[in-house]
């Protein structure tokens, strides 16, 4: 016989966490069949993939994929990955209902009986997409960084940062300019930092950027000619 406070301790267990996962809004998080189609969906999932749970629960998950993935299998992959290894983890490009692309990591579980018979799916997804501007912002502006410095000068007689392009700064950034001036000083050469706005001084000395190797100047005209006055021969090119 079953003891009923501790049967309806359970129910009100159930229900607490059935209202949490509706809840949340920043995941994504929704049951699918064994097949791959929308059994559940939660406030998280309606705010950042634009649809209601009306609109959306009975249709086939691939619908969340760019047509190339789902030309190449892409979404039964993941499932089927999910069901042999337990559980499957991705980033990648997924699809709003309005058509607009969002990056994502997404973690597929397996969800199965204690007769290990597979019930269905647990999906848990994440929009990463600022993240991801982010990363890309800082990695466009290192390479900015090494495109601008590069045809200046000869690496032999110096570089010349010019960092005034430089909005957002990080320990990923800092590292970047600190290895690239260490890698310049064990070459014989010398480099100039210019045009550091003052918001990236101060974050450069929150992080702790060593700039021992390094002059800085306020501007590329600045730095070229310091570099032209310790030159032992001829101008720069």
């Amino acid at each position: 016989m079953v003891d009923q406070p501790a049967s309806r301790a359970m129910g009100d267990t159930q229900d607490v966490y059935r209202l949490m996962v509706e809840s949340v809004r920043d995941y994504a998080i929704l049951m699918l069949d064994p097949q791959g189609h929308v059994a559940t969906w939660n406030i998280g999932a309606q705010r950042f993939k634009g649809y209601t749970a009306e609109e959306i629960i009975g249709k086939h998950f691939s619908v969340f994929y760019p047509k190339e993935d789902v030309e190449r299998g892409k979404p039964e992959m993941e499932l089927r990955v999910a069901a042999e290894k337990g559980a499957f983890e991705d980033e990648g490009w997924r699809v709003r209902k309005d058509g607009s692309h969002f990056w994502a990591n997404v973690i597929i579980t397996a969800l199965q009986d204690k007769d290990s018979h597979l019930l269905g799916f647990g999906k848990v997804t994440r929009d990463l997409t600022e993240r991801r501007q982010t990363e890309e912002t800082i990695r466009r502006q290192a390479q900015e960084i090494l495109d601008l410095s590069t045809p200046i000068v000869q690496i032999w007689e110096g570089v010349v940062m010019d960092l005034s392009v430089v909005e957002t700064f990080d320990s990923f950034f800092a590292r970047t300019v600190s290895e690239t001036a260490q890698m310049v000083a064990l070459m014989g050469g010398r480099t100039v930092i210019a045009g550091m706005r003052p918001s990236v001084a101060i974050t450069a000395t929150q992080l702790g950027l060593t700039l021992s190797n390094t002059t800085t100047t306020l501007n590329v005209d600045l730095a070229l000619d310091l570099l032209n006055d310790t030159r032992p021969r001829g101008r720069l090119r």
